[in-house]
């Protein structure tokens, strides 16, 4: 009579090897020198004892494992006989046809989901999925794996031409998920989102405009600043701020008090609210200092909060109260929050050195420069950005 189970959980933990551990009826603990452990079923068929590799331990669990080789002493006892390894092969030909018909987007929406954990800004989850439903809407129902390069075309022809940025950004979105569906097994086959050597010969390249925010000019800050200090508006508290760090948008609609060292005059934006991944120090001015003190009084842990929803404001109510200040570019176009950084930029050519002038901007250097220059220059950018906010309220 054979005798199974013989195998303890205990036993298999400690287990070194090599060696092989036997539970019976052809089921076998295979553990190498490394400490590695996998089971496997050997049986017999047509004078030959062929073993199956049943999965590793302990992902493979004990009884996961006798329960596989319970099926395949089935297949072995039944009549006509049939052959273990033959009908594991058909069920994962199964699974996988099974796994490639799932639809575009409900894989597509996985993806994101999975992937938006490790995301740096929730924002971009919404703009993943967004984008997809919008210019990959003719592909949304069709099965993942019917998915063909003239389907890709279709979604990106009609905003080729319009919106080039956006069906770059949406061709790279496409390109990712169907690498990821290829490696899942759901996908046979070349990549149909593949620019090069496939959408490559049907869709001409488009090249990149660059498009700068309109940057309000140097002789026009005394007279914004003047009118921002006559508007009431919290979002033009925090375009003072934004105007005297010289910081993004973002980067001044979501301070938070924690960040601020009032005492040290420090601003301390965390990595994951910067653009480059890195904390960033910033010196404040006094006149910093002073628009701080008139926040104050505003509730909520956000320095700047929405009069709606007590977080941060969004950035159209910056651009909104830039549109509504009337000062314009030199083309004649509104000025955006983004352009006074351009504006601090071009004035501090003229007050420092470029290498200050990009550290109090916040732009990531090269990974060479990082490795030898790893201090901030923080007194020396403390003194040029009280510099920076005499002339901006008009001290100088």
């Amino acid at each position: 009579m054979v005798v199974i189970n013989r195998l303890k959980n205990l036993q298999i933990r400690n287990a070194t090897g090599p060696t092989r551990l036997q539970d019976g009826g052809g089921l076998s603990l295979r553990v190498r020198k490394g400490g590695s452990k996998a089971w496997v079923f050997t049986y017999r068929w047509n004078d030959k004892r062929p073993e199956v590799g049943l999965g590793a331990w302990p992902t493979v669990s004990l009884a996961m494992a006798r329960e596989k080789a319970e099926q395949a002493r089935t297949w072995l006892a039944a009549t006509p006989k049939r052959d273990p390894r033959i009908e594991w092969e058909r069920i994962a030909k199964a699974d996988r046809v099974d796994s490639r018909s799932i639809l575009f987007g409900e894989f597509a929406e996985a993806y994101i989901r999975d992937r938006a954990q490790g995301w740096k800004h929730p924002d971009h989850e919404r703009q993943w999925r967004g984008s997809l439903k919008r210019h990959a809407k003719v592909i949304w129902g069709t099965p993942i794996n019917e998915v063909n390069s003239s389907d890709i075309l279709n979604c990106l022809k009609p905003v080729w031409y319009e919106i080039p940025t956006t069906a770059k950004r949406v061709l790279g979105r496409l390109e990712l998920i169907f690498d990821a569906a290829k490696a899942e097994g759901c996908v046979d086959g070349n990549n149909p989102a593949t620019w090069r050597g496939n959408l490559q010969s049907s869709l001409p390249i488009i090249k990149r405009q660059e498009k700068h925010h309109a940057a309000i000019e140097l002789d026009d800050i005394q007279d914004f600043w003047s009118w921002l200090q006559s508007t009431q508006a919290t979002s033009a508290l925090c375009m003072r701020f934004l105007l005297l760090t010289a910081t993004r948008s973002g980067e001044a609609r979501g301070a938070r008090w924690e960040e601020i060292d009032m005492d040290g005059a420090i601003w301390t934006i965390p990595s994951e609210r910067t653009k480059n991944g890195e904390m960033h120090r910033i010196p404040l001015s006094k006149a910093a200092i002073e628009v701080l003190e008139l926040s104050r009084d505003l509730s909520g842990s956000t320095v700047f909060p929405s009069p709606i929803t007590f977080g941060a404001m969004t950035d159209k109510s910056l651009q909104k109260l830039c549109r509504k200040s009337g000062f314009q570019n030199r083309d004649g176009k509104p000025i955006t929050p983004h352009g006074c950084r351009a504006a601090f930029r071009t004035w501090a050519e003229n007050h420092t050195d470029e290498d200050t002038a990009e550290r109090a901007l916040g732009h990531r250097r090269s990974k060479l420069v990082r490795s030898y220059a790893r201090g901030d220059k923080l007194e020396k950018r403390r003194e040029l950005m009280q510099h920076w906010s005499k002339y901006v309220c008009g001290g100088q």
